[in-house]
């Protein structure tokens, strides 16, 4: 565990997988409700697969207990990814740095390579929530707009509570139930950002040129994958990929056995690096 701080005084709370000679560094985004504890499993095999992995949890979630679940502009998020992808370039030099964006981290991680096409060398969308199945109602929706006006720090349920959306494993179930660092509340206008930022990616799509490897799970309940598949077909990337594990949930992490998944993206990740390097 690790901390780094950002233009405006902020500290970021990270974890850190370690390796002595990287062949290339991924730095991953988790979801809305999730945070980087979520995802040892999978940071365990990338680094045994030899990438180095550098995953903050986001401002105001996780192991950040500062303005939890507030944000005043989805571009300080991409700020903040900014900072954490230069502190890796200013410590390892000329490695490879790739993005490993999940669920809705998706959203972020596309809207920084957007905005800075240098960002990264190459982008995986595992399960991305560019689209959603699982959506707030449409009085919420009123409720929240209306707070963004006269109070929004005014918090709201985060719209995935139901932790058998991401697994269908009862273990997994039940440590999301337990989970004290997730994410249950945000504010108005973090909710009013996020529509935001769903909608700078969806009108910018073809700006986006990161080569892309896009994983998606055939049972997902949060994604709307044929949505998402659309949007895939505008986005500007060369070389681009799309997988679908069929059997598998929203949290691929979570599945009975995620080790041919990760290898399938450490894969992704050995082609990107050799052509990086």
């Amino acid at each position: 565990m690790r901390t780094l701080s950002m233009r405006d005084g902020a500290e970021l709370a990270w974890r850190h997988w370690e390796v002595r000679t990287p062949r290339g560094v991924v730095v991953a985004v988790h979801g809305i409700r999730s945070h980087s504890g979520w995802y040892t499993g999978s940071c365990g095999q990338l680094a045994s697969a030899g990438y180095e992995v550098v995953f903050p949890d986001r401002r105001g979630a996780g192991l950040n207990k500062a303005f939890r679940g507030d944000v005043s502009d989805w571009r300080v998020l991409v700020d903040d990814l900014a900072e954490f992808v230069g502190s890796v370039r200013r410590r390892l030099g000329g490695v490879p740095v790739h993005l490993e964006a999940i669920s809705w981290g998706a959203r972020l991680a596309c809207a920084g390579c957007i905005l800075h096409p240098d960002l990264a060398d190459s982008l995986v969308l595992v399960t991305p929530g560019l689209a959603a199945k699982a959506d707030m109602s449409f009085a919420a929706k009123l409720g929240t707009a209306a707070a963004c006006l006269v109070n929004p720090r005014k918090l709201f349920d985060v719209p995935l509570a139901d932790a058998r959306l991401f697994t269908a494993n009862p273990d997994r179930i039940a440590w999301i139930e337990r989970d004290e660092l997730s994410l249950g509340r945000c504010t108005a206008r973090f909710l009013r950002e996020t529509r935001k930022l769903e909608r700078f990616v969806r009108r910018n799509a073809e700006r986006l040129r990161t080569p892309l490897l896009m994983m998606l799970a055939g049972r997902d309940r949060i994604v709307d994958n044929d949505r998402v598949r659309r949007l895939f077909d505008r986005f500007g990337s060369r070389p681009k990929e799309v997988t679908v594990h069929p059997d598998a949930e929203h949290t691929l992490e979570f599945e009975e056995k995620p080790k041919a998944i990760y290898e399938e993206m450490a894969r992704w990740l050995d082609e990107r690096s050799r052509k990086s390097g």
